[in-house]
């Protein structure tokens, strides 16, 4: 690929090194943003605000629930910036 050509990528659970115009990347989960179904992670996003919605912050399941959200916008944000 041309060495201009920008890729964006969603990352999650990991640790980056750069040095020397290298980048190494250790992590639980990586997707490029241009294989991203960005309609499915709309409808995801949408359920789990839903879902947060119905429940008080206190609920055993609300801290992973507000994670998954946190998650979730991430890849979208990810994938509409290479879909630009």
């Amino acid at each position: 690929k041309d060495k201009n050509e920008e890729r964006w990528a969603f990352l999650a659970g990991g640790f980056a090194q750069v040095a020397n115009d290298k980048i190494t990347v250790l992590a639980e989960t990586m997707e490029f943003a241009n294989e991203v179904d960005i309609a499915a992670v709309e409808l995801k996003l949408q359920e789990l605000n839903n879902k947060l919605k119905s429940m008080k912050p206190d609920h055993a399941d609300y801290p992973s629930l507000h994670t998954q959200k946190e998650l979730t916008m991430s890849r979208l944000a990810a994938a509409k910036k290479q879909s630009h």
